[in-house]
């Protein structure tokens, strides 16, 4: 698609060779029919009654085998640190949701692991699996500012809470400000002289996830440097992230010692392949050519942020590598794999290898294979799997 084309009368124009605001998504969010967030803890727990039991307070420090075997059907829990460890056992199986980074760490200090990284760390190796906080994958992201006209989104937050209070209306019934435009991009062939990371040729590369439209700058997690905000303050800004899909670059987790509650390393091993650089090199590119396009020549006036001038393959790979943030869209440290196959840690019925008793069921285990992230945001994936999960593990045990 080439922004350049893009014109005002685009609901009756061809969606050939030109972008089109009618193929744009919306931001996914979900709000039942009170205008209130529904999530996975008001769709799910709350609907439980007493099916489910939730230990407040409680850190879970190791899964546990029976006594010289892989049967992991018992949990070790503690309230902290300091407090008594306390053990649970399960007539029936055990089941690990603790996350992309939870779930390898309790993994790694139950003793299934890497041998030798165990071993370092004084936690005594009972499943040898190299693969466990392995493959790491998180999409990055850098922002983008861009100098405008166009009436600001900004509202008072006293009186949108008051308006939703009244009646559920108002601005915050809306994932952001800018309501929920989102934008996905796939660059041509000449545009992507690299492996083509992304799952086919259908496929986008980026997305941009438009935020709000103000003379505040967002939040973030931190990649905008405070010496640039006052410069970008003094400027009503389009304020959008640029995100990387499928990157290529792949991070760890790992123990720092054998105290299950000292928090692990975690590195997401971001921008460590030239292919991430090169996709968000282009990305710019795009979003840059999509306001310089015709319709936008009298509202917006140029990139604030990356600044302008910051024009060769050079430069913004370096606003790239200063700037640049993981999503927190991560998976794959505990991989699903192929029944039989060599690597990976969990089957495709969930269950931990060379284990029995015991399984994941997060977001951990969702990316199977390279490209191994959604061409998207990772919410309804996650649920879908879980979805599936749930019904594989009431079918084994009715």
């Amino acid at each position: 698609m080439k922004s350049e084309r893009l014109v005002m009368d685009s609901e009756n124009q061809s969606e050939d060779g030109h972008l089109d605001p009618s193929i744009h998504a919306w931001a996914q969010y979900t709000s039942d029919n009170n205008a209130t967030r529904s999530s996975s803890a008001t769709a799910y727990v709350e609907p439980s009654k007493d099916n489910l039991h939730v230990l407040l307070n409680t850190y879970v420090t190791r899964v546990l085998p029976a006594e010289g075997t892989a049967d992991f059907r018992g949990v070790e829990f503690a309230a902290d640190a300091q407090s008594e460890r306390k053990q649970l056992r399960a007539n029936k199986e055990v089941i690990i949701a603790g996350g992309v980074i939870g779930t390898p760490q309790i993994l790694l200090n139950s003793g299934i692991g890497p041998r030798e990284e165990l071993d370092a760390v004084g936690v005594r190796t009972i499943v040898n699996n190299p693969s466990v906080g392995k493959n790491f994958t998180d999409q990055v992201y850098t922002n983008m500012m861009f100098n405008t006209t166009i009436q600001d989104t900004d509202f008072d937050l006293e009186t949108a809470l008051a308006e939703w209070n009244a009646n559920r209306t108002g601005p915050l019934i809306m994932p952001s400000n800018l309501k929920n435009q989102i934008v996905w991009v796939r660059f041509t062939d000449n545009e992507i002289p690299f492996v083509d990371p992304t799952p086919g040729e259908n496929s986008p590369h980026v997305e941009f996830y438009f935020s709000q439209i103000s003379s505040h700058p967002g939040f973030t997690n931190g990649e905008v440097p405070p010496e640039a905000i006052p410069t970008v303050a003094n400027l009503t800004t389009i304020q959008l992230a640029l995100i990387n899909l499928h990157p290529t670059s792949r991070g760890t987790i790992t123990l720092n010692n054998s105290d299950p509650f000292a928090y692990p390393n975690v590195d997401p091993g971001l921008l460590s392949g030239d292919t991430d650089f090169a996709v968000l090199r282009e990305g710019i590119k795009s979003v840059q050519r999509l306001f310089s396009a015709p319709v936008f020549a009298e509202s917006v006036f140029g990139s604030v942020y990356p600044p302008g001038s910051l024009t060769t393959d050079e430069e913004l790979d370096a606003f790239v590598r200063a700037e640049a943030a993981p999503y927190l869209h991560g998976g794959s440290s505990a991989s699903m794999s192929p029944r039989g196959a060599s690597w990976g840690v969990v089957d495709p019925d969930f269950r931990v290898k060379q284990t029995t008793g015991l399984r994941i069921v997060d977001a951990s285990v969702l990316f199977i294979l390279q490209p191994s992230l959604p061409s998207g945001h990772t919410q309804a994936p996650v649920y879908g799997f879980v979805e599936r999960a749930s019904i594989l593990i009431a079918e084994e045990w009715r």
